[in-house]
């Protein structure tokens, strides 16, 4: 025998309470856990806000947030994770794999060749090392601006700057 208290509850109520006690288990892999939670705020109705499934779940907003970024994933990672599949190196996918290369998103052919890296990696990849390597190829290969500019004294470089200014807010009215 166990300890245990019964409850009577209706459908939806009880619905909850199942996806709160999946969302806890540890066996849970972190896309599961994402699906559990839009489930259960499908569940408990479209007016409801992501505090309450927070409060109800006891998962932090920012948790909350990792696990649904992972679901911007495309389906082949996304089932790399849930089916734990192997590395060359024999370890895993993991949720901090996944966070690397969710770092990707906007650059899907990064995002697979990083995915790729880290599958056929012979030695372990980290999900530390994964991370830093998403934010290095993402500082690569976002646009930098510069400007320079060639003055002969304090006012003429103001005037320069204020130009250029109006020239960036002119560019941001007609976008």
């Amino acid at each position: 025998s166990i300890p245990c208290i019964v409850r009577e509850t209706g459908d939806e109520e009880r619905r909850a309470h199942q996806i709160i006690e999946n969302v806890h288990r540890e066996d849970f892999n972190p896309i599961d856990r994402a699906r559990a939670l839009l489930e259960l705020k499908q569940t408990l109705g479209v007016k409801t806000k992501w505090k309450k499934v927070e409060e109800m779940t006891g998962i932090g907003e920012r948790r909350r947030q990792q696990f649904l970024i992972l679901l911007d994933l495309p389906h082949h990672m996304q089932e790399a994770i849930l089916y734990q599949k192997t590395t060359a190196w024999g370890g895993t996918i993991t949720e901090k794999h996944a966070r690397a290369l969710v770092v990707l998103r906007e650059d899907p052919e990064a995002q697979e060749s990083l995915y790729q890296k880290i599958l056929s990696s012979n030695e372990p990849y980290s999900g530390d090392r994964a991370i830093s390597r998403a934010r290095n190829i993402k500082t690569r290969t976002e646009p930098q601006s510069r400007m320079t500019f060639k003055y002969s004294n304090k006012n003429d470089l103001i005037k320069q700057l204020k130009a250029k200014l109006a020239d960036l807010a002119g560019d941001k009215r007609n976008a």
